[in-house]
């Protein structure tokens, strides 16, 4: 299945975010793409899949449009 990745950890840099197409095997979840992509997840991150908040255990399904960023402060 298809599945279009977005990582907005890049932005803290100064850079542009990470778009991917990937493709991965039914059954997939955030987990597994965060993993994929090298993203250190154990500070906790944000998750968005097809724009609607959602959490690492999510199982995609195929056009889903994940984004994942990390938490931030107004503070």
């Amino acid at each position: 299945m298809k599945i279009q990745a977005k990582s907005f950890f890049t932005v803290l840099s100064g850079g542009r975010p990470t778009i991917k197409t990937l493709d991965l095997p039914e059954g997939t979840t955030a987990e597994d793409i965060m993993n994929e992509m090298n993203i250190d997840f154990s500070d906790g991150v944000i998750v968005l899949i097809n724009g609607r908040p959602s959490n690492e255990k999510t199982v995609l399904v195929e056009g889903d449009d994940f984004a994942v960023m990390p938490p931030v402060s107004a503070a």
